[in-house]
């Protein structure tokens, strides 16, 4: 969710400080420099850098003739009412955050929200196979099945009865029939419970996808920064430049802030709504407050 390598590096050196100034939140801070070190990870990956993901043409040519490293964008501009072509020089990178776009089943989706929803089927399936086992040890591979099992059957009828929509391999039925078994199936193993929160498990593996937007939030907001506020402004020139730097400084510090808050937050939240409840029962014993009556 915080992929910049100016960011994570902002944030590495300011956790390194509070580190030696306040030696009692040590455990705290030394996972937030882990976390620094994974923003630094991913930015590279994102080809960013406090917000900057590409160079203009003259100072991308330079760049390439330095380095060799060459990753021209074609991007046509309406000028003087006609269409040009302009070369973007982007940094390098293995995704883009903001433009990069996949094909699912003939349906363009940002990349990073795709891949949000494809950790939230795994990491959801994860907390299942958890459940499954905890279930199998205390009452026994029937009820495994019947409670933890059935969601995994509720998965495959609806892949089915997609790609039957889909004309490929199947007819929607067969997923419909098997959607129907694993609704027995878990009635049989939670009850009327069960059959209630049936969608709830599409609703969790969906909810991943705030990965993706949130890094969203945090990319565009840097870029509005960027391209919006500070360039026109240091283009001016004059006192225009100091503004912009001021600007500059300001945006990028709420942005950071921001970006260490709201990946900490939905992560969290992410764990212990969506991933533990599908394992871990509360258990021990009930408070009983004690004290004299009178």
């Amino acid at each position: 969710m915080l992929g910049d390598v100016g960011y994570g590096l902002v944030t590495l050196f300011f956790f390194l400080f509070l580190r030696k100034k306040i030696p009692s939140l040590k455990p705290l801070l030394t996972v937030m420099i882990y976390s620094s070190l994974i923003t630094i990870l991913f930015g590279a990956l994102y080809g960013e850098y406090f917000g900057f993901e590409h160079l203009g043409e003259e100072k991308g040519q330079a760049l390439c003739a330095a380095t060799g490293i060459c990753l021209p964008r074609i991007m046509e501009v309406a000028e003087h009412g006609e269409l040009a072509v302009e070369y973007i020089y982007d940094f390098p990178r293995a995704l883009n955050r903001l433009h990069g776009h996949i094909n699912v089943l003939g349906t363009e989706l940002l990349s990073v929200l795709f891949i949000g929803a494809l950790l939230g089927v795994l990491h959801v399936n994860l907390g299942l196979l958890l459940g499954f086992y905890n279930t199998w040890k205390a009452h026994g591979f029937k009820h495994a099945l019947l409670e933890k099992g059935s969601w995994w059957v509720l998965q495959l009828g609806i892949v089915l009865l997609v790609l039957g929509y889909l004309q490929i391999g199947f007819q929607p039925w067969v997923g419909g029939i098997i959607m129907i078994l694993a609704a027995v199936m878990l009635y049989l193993g939670e009850g009327i419970t069960g059959i209630i929160e049936l969608p709830s498990i599409f609703s969790n593996m969906l909810s991943y996808m705030r990965l993706g937007a949130v890094g969203l939030a945090s990319v565009g907001l840097a870029v509005v920064i960027n391209e919006n506020l500070t360039m026109p402004l240091i283009e001016q020139g004059g006192i225009f430049v100091l503004l912009g730097i001021l600007i500059f400084v300001i945006g990028h510090i709420i942005n950071i802030a921001l970006g260490v808050i709201g990946p900490f937050l939905h992560s969290l939240r992410l764990h212990y709504v969506e991933f533990f409840t599908k394992f871990y029962k509360g258990g021990g014993i009930a408070f009983q407050p004690f004290g004299k009556k009178i």
